[in-house]
């Protein structure tokens, strides 16, 4: 590399100064969702509403929690520094977290997905509903770790060839330490966990439930039309109407899924068919601006903001849930004060 017109000056453009007010918007709003969303769901869980839904929206909400706190921070810190000044260990746990995040979300849909068409194709398996659901949960968490542990051998810290003081975080292949064939394999296998596997799943799921609702309905219709009336809405069963609104919480997290992180798996899917598989790397024929790479991707983490208002709108009464909490916090935190005061008058 020529080094002549090299410089250390760190200099953030527009674009840049753009994506990074973008993300400290995007962090803002999914902190306050998410964090906001583990407190109900966490008192809810205490008070003894162990429902399997809610345990399936716990899960979900520890990934996004994970999105929001480590990759969201971590983004805007290296696009302010530009280079990584955070030693080779944490660029490997970083990595590893980054994949782990949205993994382990793509699974916990994947486990909602089943659950509704198991609910609804097949009643009777509710019954086991909660320990069915944590199996599925501890496969998610397995199956997500198994996905980011490359990660860990993948990236590295590399010095800059012009000055070696000024280090990055990238994949070994970059800098001529691996393979790019062996990259590329798991950067497909990635692709099809987070994004192509559970769109499979997804539209064999709704497509049975919207399938068995439509069956159900004409069924409801007939046989009503035969007795004279067609029951009105008052007189459908509660827990009828509380299914229905549980199968639209669930497709609301799904269709976010999907608006989000089509776009990014499109691009990709289109850099997939530029490779030259002899070699793994791009033949360069299709070019993808870095620029539109990084937007994609941040409009793909929007779905770990946006999951906790959807699932929240859905699933609770917000404001009754907030009065609640206040209350069981102000609770606990008398609770915590009068033991620990207690603790003090026995030691004196």
């Amino acid at each position: 590399m020529i080094c002549t017109n090299y410089t250390t000056q760190i200099q953030i453009d527009r674009n840049a100064f753009a994506l990074i007010i973008c993300h400290v918007v995007l962090f803002c709003f999914a902190a306050i969702g998410n964090v906001g969303m583990f407190l109900i769901i966490y008192r809810n869980l205490r008070t003894n509403h162990t429902h399997r839904v809610i345990i399936l929206l716990l899960h979900m909400n520890i990934a996004d929690l994970i999105v929001t706190f480590e990759y969201l921070p971590k983004q805007i810190i290296h696009s302010i520094t530009k280079y990584w000044y955070g030693g080779n260990i944490l660029c490997k746990t970083t990595r590893f977290f980054d994949i782990f995040g949205v993994s382990l979300s793509s699974a916990v849909v994947v486990c909602m997905c089943i659950d509704r068409w198991l609910s609804v194709c097949k009643p009777f398996s509710v019954i086991n509903g909660i320990k069915r659901n944590k199996i599925m949960l501890i496969f998610a968490w397995i199956s997500a770790f198994i996905d980011s542990l490359p990660q860990i051998g993948i990236f590295t810290v590399a010095s800059h060839p012009c000055n070696e003081l000024l280090t990055q975080c990238v994949a070994r292949d970059y800098v001529g330490l691996l393979d790019s064939r062996y990259v590329l394999i798991y950067t497909i296998f990635t692709a099809l966990y987070i994004y192509f596997i559970p769109l499979c799943v997804i539209i064999y799921c709704y497509s049975q439930i919207h399938y068995r609702l439509k069956i159900r309905y004409r069924l409801e219709r007939k046989g009503n039309n035969i007795g004279g009336m067609i029951m009105s809405k008052p007189h459908i069963p509660k827990f009828r109407k509380a299914k229905i609104k549980i199968v639209r919480m669930t497709w609301s997290i799904v269709f976010f899924f999907l608006l989000c992180w089509t776009p990014y798996y499109a691009a990709a899917t289109l850099h997939f068919i530029d490779i030259d598989y002899k070699t793994g790397r791009s033949r360069k024929n299709i070019t993808i601006p870095s620029m539109l790479s990084k937007i994609l991707y941040m409009f793909a983490t929007i779905n770990s903001s946006f999951n906790a208002y959807v699932y929240g709108y859905f699933t609770f009464n917000l404001r009754d849930e907030l009065r609640s909490l206040k209350i069981f916090l102000t609770a606990k935190f008398k609770n915590g004060s009068s033991s620990e005061s207690q603790k003090q008058s026995q030691i004196n």
